[in-house]
């Protein structure tokens, strides 16, 4: 167990120098092939992370939302292990409807367990007695992690965190300067990999083990090795994740889903802002 919690705390990696002044979104790669060749090499660091992160557990848990990422790692754990998908939310939220249907999609089985807003509240002034968190939006995406692991039945916990980072996820991205994204990327997996160990430290006191397949070191040297256009083309992010996600079996349906943020397909982000002032999260 100790070796699959330290296989998570990755090392950082040098980053190759990109190209010109240009916003990435306006890259006209056209004529370039998205190289099926580096995404099969990517699926197969994948694929070994993830093996190494399984171990010779029988059974793991994902922390499923139903995107790329966690599709992706479960499609790639069930090759190891039966797996499980986990997601929350509140009842009416976006995952209480997509995440059953993104699983019957790639074939696990999959838990919906829904909240309500008094376990929400709950739950945050709970994890503010053991946590220091620096900003209310902390605080909205780590709590949706915190009751996931309180809610997973298994002991090993699968998570595709780390993918946004190494594989530009995020709409900001689109407006970074080609030759200054993998720097960027890699400042924002910094703080990543740090908000991880909070993580691992949640799911350690609850005798769990949470993975994050993405944040091998093979992987993340991988992903710092990938020019710009191979993470963002015409204003589409992820672009080589996708491709690796097509070769491994992921259908098309979630493969070309846009990324929706924890703390709001769950609801969780909604319940705090109407409630943290008066229930005192902060003063």
């Amino acid at each position: 167990m100790t070796e699959m919690i330290y296989a998570s705390a990755v090392l950082l990696a040098s980053i190759q120098p990109l190209w010109r002044r240009q916003s990435v979104s306006q890259v006209n790669v056209s004529g370039i092939s998205m190289d099926e060749n580096s995404a099969s090499v990517l699926l197969s660091l994948l694929d070994r992370a993830v093996l190494k992160c399984v171990g010779d557990a029988e059974y793991v848990d994902v922390a499923f939302s139903g995107g790329l990422d966690s599709s992706l790692i479960a499609v790639l754990a069930k090759k190891h292990a039966k797996v499980k998908g986990y997601s929350i939310g509140m009842k009416e939220s976006h995952d209480a409807q997509w995440c059953a249907h993104a699983a019957s999609l790639i074939g696990i089985d999959h838990i919906f367990i829904p909240l309500t807003r008094e376990e929400v509240i709950s739950c945050a002034n709970e994890f503010l007695d053991y946590f220091k968190v620096d900003s209310f939006l902390m605080l909205s995406y780590e709590l949706p992690v915190y009751i996931l692991l309180k809610k997973c039945g298994g002991k090993v916990i699968l998570s595709g965190q780390g993918a946004d980072e190494l594989f530009a996820g995020y709409k900001r991205y689109l407006n970074v300067g080609v030759e200054r994204l993998n720097d960027i990327l890699k400042k924002d997996y910094e703080k990543a990999k740090n908000e991880r160990l909070m993580e691992i430290e949640i799911a350690a006191g609850m005798g769990k083990v949470i993975c994050y397949p993405f944040m091998e070191k093979e992987v993340e040297d991988f992903a710092f090795s990938l020019p710009a256009h191979k993470k963002i083309n015409n204003g589409e992010r992820k672009v080589m994740l996708r491709v690796c996600a097509r070769i491994a079996g992921v259908p098309e349906e979630i493969c070309n889903k846009e990324k929706k943020a924890i703390q709001y397909s769950t609801g969780i982000y909604k319940v705090l802002v109407q409630n943290w002032k008066t229930r005192g999260f902060y003063s």
